[in-house]
């Protein structure tokens, strides 16, 4: 009986394992990637499940020892972007790896994409440099159309205004350039930003009296100025609508791009904020001054006793927002205001309860007693076309009813959110308004019901992708995008990637014409923009449908430079 695990033991020992070589190399190209580091996860496994190994100096590597299963691969190395086996283009995911029988899977080959460096120097307006200014890499990124610029890495001049921004994946990147925040005052009060750090209790600002300021002769005198600086953005604008992107290549260093840096006068906005329930001066009120317009700014503070004072705004078209921060009372106001080169004085911002907006959710063919169970209840969400305020979300009711409180006067975009991926939305009209064509604007309590009409027959597209070489193009990007007269209606575009054989189903798409595109390589959601598209118009594959009407097509792929 003591000789069974042994000779089970010896059994084990013998029965054959899998395991996978290959070699990590340059995107493109033969050259191996040495000392690159791979982890290997298996699909539903544990972390314990996870395998790392590091290449040789001639990119190879060797993962022994593996059961069955589906595994995924990756790659990570200085210099590089983080890669997974069989990624391609924009897609997030690679191929999947099974293992289903012992045996040695060879030649798998990870292509590693090379990262790049945007360098330059910032100068003043005499030309001299500049230390200790924040340049941005910044990335554009959309929202049914909006296009915002988010940060993807950073750096600051030295002493003699150079920046060196390295580590960035290939794409269009915008740089842009800001001094870092001075000193300034508020009201008496003398604020200097600081780096959080432990020993001064992680705060971002030190707020010291003024007149304890004066005495210990720590004022900078650059806060008497009236002025701020602006952000500048390549080649040289405070606009950022005229900014102008790059193209960063795979393991490039573009230099050379220089900024220098703008400032501009500023005024104060005074009023007072009066609640228009009690007619008293309002409390526990915050008033933000916010600039209309892609890459707006805007400044806030709070009214002590009724009255406000917003230092530091620049010329330009703004909004004028209160808001009370009570838990038990919601009052808003708001005013638009033009700003120049004086002191806007005495503004009256008279604080009023939020509107009610009632509504019905209708699923066309449906009778409302079958509606809990058919439509899964979505979400009815309006997001403010101005930076104020924060949006709603309302729950569609088992009876298909909604209701929206609190609603602040201004102009909303309509999304429905958590509907089946089949349906599509037929109308939503709010009085006379179709709500698809423009905004939902509400400026008093609305006297009639909001109506959403939604189809749960909605078209289906399948798509079969190729690439160059007319083989099935796994991980590309397929949009479909409506018409001319419709690019504005950003609840008809569709999107997914392709599976592994090349393959992607679009579905709930109303009826219409369209132009199909699939892309291997594209900055994410930049085909809502239509000076995008515009590049690619003769690239899309026109497509039209009828109401529930399936298709399928066969589209090429489109590189960047296409």
């Amino acid at each position: 009986m003591k000789t069974i695990p042994i000779v089970l033991a010896l059994f084990l020992l013998q029965v054959p394992q899998a395991s996978i070589k290959g070699r990590v190399v340059r995107l493109g190209t033969d050259s191996p990637v040495a000392r690159a580091r791979l982890a290997l996860t298996r699909i539903q496994g544990q972390l314990t499940d996870t395998r790392t190994v590091t290449t040789g100096e001639n990119g190879e590597f060797s993962i022994p020892n593996l059961a069955r299963g589906q595994y995924r691969l990756f790659a990570e190395r200085e210099g590089y972007v983080r890669t997974e086996y069989g990624q391609r283009g924009a897609s997030r995911t690679g191929t999947v790896i099974t293992v289903a029988d012992p045996q040695e899977i060879r030649y798998l080959v990870v292509s590693m994409i090379p990262t790049g460096v945007i360098a330059g120097r910032v100068r003043d307006a005499n030309g001299h440099p500049i230390r200790n200014v924040v340049v941005r890499a910044l990335k554009a990124v959309y929202r049914e159309g909006q296009r915002s610029l988010n940060s993807q890495q950073m750096a600051e001049t030295n002493d003699l205004g150079e920046y060196r921004i390295f580590g960035l994946p290939p794409g269009l990147y915008f740089v842009s350039a800001l001094p870092r925040p001075g000193p300034r005052l508020e009201g008496d009060v003398y604020v200097v930003p600081t780096i959080p750090t432990r020993a001064n209790g992680n705060r971002r600002e030190t707020r010291t009296p003024g007149t304890d300021a004066v005495a210990a002769g720590i004022v900078d005198p650059g806060v008497f100025d009236r002025e701020t600086f602006l952000t500048v953005y390549y080649p040289g604008t405070t606009d950022i609508t005229t900014a102008v992107p790059m193209n960063l290549q795979p393991g490039a260093t573009v230099s050379g791009i220089d900024l220098g840096i703008a400032r501009s006068s500023t005024v104060n906005i005074r009023g007072r904020v009066i609640n228009g329930v009690t007619g008293q001066p309002a409390e526990n009120v915050v008033v933000s001054v916010i600039q209309q317009g892609e890459g707006r700014n805007g400044r806030s503070g709070q009214a002590a006793l009724g009255w406000f004072d917003i230092p530091g705004v620049t010329a330009g078209s703004y909004e004028v927002t209160a808001q009370t921060i009570s838990a038990t009372e919601r009052l808003f106001a708001r005013m638009p205001i033009e700003v120049s080169d004086r002191d806007i004085e005495n503004l009256s911002l008279i604080l009023q309860p939020g509107f009610t907006l009632t509504g019905r959710f209708t699923v066309e063919g449906l009778s409302a007693g079958n509606n809990n169970f058919k439509i899964g209840r979505p979400f009815v969400q309006l997001e403010p076309g101005t930076a104020f305020g924060g949006g709603y979300s309302v729950r569609v009711g088992s009876d298909g009813a909604f209701t929206v409180s609190n609603l602040n006067p201004g102009d909303y975009r309509l999304r429905i959110v958590a509907m089946p991926q089949t349906w599509y939305i037929k109308s939503a009209v709010f009085g006379t308004t179709n709500v698809l064509e423009t905004r939902l604007h509400v400026e008093a309590e609305p006297r009639t019901s909001f109506n959403i009409v939604v189809s749960a027959n909605g078209g289906v597209l399948d798509a079969l992708v190729l690439d160059a070489e007319r083989q099935p193009a796994q991980g590309v990007t397929v949009a479909l995008v409506p018409g001319l007269p419709r690019r504005d209606r950003y609840d008809l575009y569709k999107t997914s990637a392709t599976d592994a054989s090349g393959r992607v189903r679009l579905q709930g798409i109303a009826p219409g014409e369209y132009k199909a595109f699939a892309w291997v390589d594209i900055d994410a959601d930049s085909w809502q923009d239509s000076s995008i598209i515009r590049l690619y118009e003769h690239r899309g594959e026109p497509v039209q449908f009828d109401e529930g009407e399936r298709r399928s097509i066969t589209l090429n792929v489109i590189g960047r430079s296409q």
